[in-house]
């Protein structure tokens, strides 16, 4: 494709850098290329910092375990994950049972948040008070199917993400997108997305984290985290290490174009 990068990148510009975790800064655990080196340029210029993710099957203390294992100072109030944002809206909203679809670190997120949860691939849970779906790629047909008739009851849907592929060391998998257009489809009625590039997910990073403009998000997903920095008038580093391609295709010029593209963040400084 050439050379990616589209404009050469000057991070003392910023007061903050969000990063993505699953395909910018790791895949499936293990750290991608020059991912150390640039947190650490980041923390010596002083800037604030903020981790995010959609993903749902790894556990909190998970992902901040991979970057320190990856030599990336990370602290737990620096992290908000589309789990995080899913617990306040539905305690927000008096929900006090879950019907799950999902890993069984996302099911012991909910239950240590003091919800009642089923597990919809070990049966159907009766009169839950709202369906939780995590990124999952063991997700089965079965668990869809008790999550589409609840939704068709109109039980309230709530899902980490809607995004259409997932990285994983092996290549793409499948993400959540087909399970929420089936349940958006099942139940006609809107499924709140509670990871990025959603207005929830947006409003816990705005609260949550010391936000200093400008602020640079940095990401591997066209559709998820440069469509959130557009949204909110951040400018955006895409690496093409995770589920976008080039960014000048079709699809990604229909969703508007990253500020800057590097390979990995080990070409920043080149």
């Amino acid at each position: 494709m050439g050379e990616p990068v589209i404009e050469a990148l000057d991070l003392s510009r910023y007061g903050t850098v969000l990063v993505d975790l699953d395909g910018t800064a790791y895949i499936d655990g293990e750290a991608l290329p020059g991912v150390s080196a640039f947190m650490k340029r980041v923390r010596q210029g002083g800037h604030s910092v903020g981790f995010l993710t959609n993903m749902s099957f790894r556990s909190r203390e998970w992902c901040l375990d991979v970057l320190r294992r990856a030599d990336v100072d990370a602290k737990p109030d620096e992290l908000v994950t589309a789990v995080d944002v899913m617990v306040e809206l539905l305690v927000s909203q008096g929900v006090r049972s879950v019907a799950v679809i999902g890993s069984d670190e996302f099911r012991s997120e909910l239950c240590a948040a003091g919800f009642r949860v089923g597990n919809l691939a070990a049966g159907p849970m009766q009169n839950p008070d709202a369906l939780a779906v995590g990124m999952w790629p063991g997700v089965s047909e079965a668990s869809i199917e008790a999550a589409s008739r609840l939704a068709r009851d109109s039980v309230p849907v709530f899902a980490t993400s809607g995004v259409g592929s997932l990285p994983t060391a092996a290549g793409l998998v499948s993400g959540a997108a087909e399970t929420v257009r089936r349940l958006r489809s099942v139940s006609g009625r809107p499924v709140t997305i509670t990871g990025k590039p959603g207005q929830p997910f947006t409003d816990v990073v705005r609260r949550e984290l010391d936000l200093v403009d400008p602020v640079l998000m940095i990401g591997d997903t066209m559709e998820v985290d440069i469509v959130m920095a557009d949204a909110n008038g951040w400018d955006s580093l895409l690496v093409l290490t995770g589920a976008s391609d080039d960014p000048r295709d079709g699809e990604s010029q229909s969703l508007g174009g990253p500020t800057y593209v590097v390979r990995t963040l080990e070409d920043v400084d080149r």
